[in-house]
């Protein structure tokens, strides 16, 4: 299978895309521990947006893991998987 292959896209197909305008709200209302764990070189938004999670639910978390981007589980799975208590 090519990268074209699985991009590629016709008119018939359904839109799948579903809007979702209160995401925040919605956040606020979680109850359990959150765990916002970021990367520390990933960049300033999703930081920003794990930062905004942590200050919106009522238990949140906020945790680094060093020298990753974007995709912390699989950079340095250990790392993440400490911060959820694990190993």
């Amino acid at each position: 299978m090519t990268a074209r292959t699985v991009a590629e896209h016709n008119g018939d197909e359904p839109d799948w895309l579903v809007p979702v305008t209160d995401t925040w709200a919605r956040a606020a209302k979680i109850t359990i521990p959150v765990p916002a764990a970021k990367g520390g070189i990933d960049s300033e938004d999703r930081i920003g947006a794990a930062r905004r999670l942590v200050r919106t639910v009522a238990d949140g978390r906020e945790a680094t893991v060093e020298d990753t981007a974007h995709y912390p589980t699989v950079e340095r799975p250990d790392a993440f998987d400490e911060i959820l208590g694990g190993s």
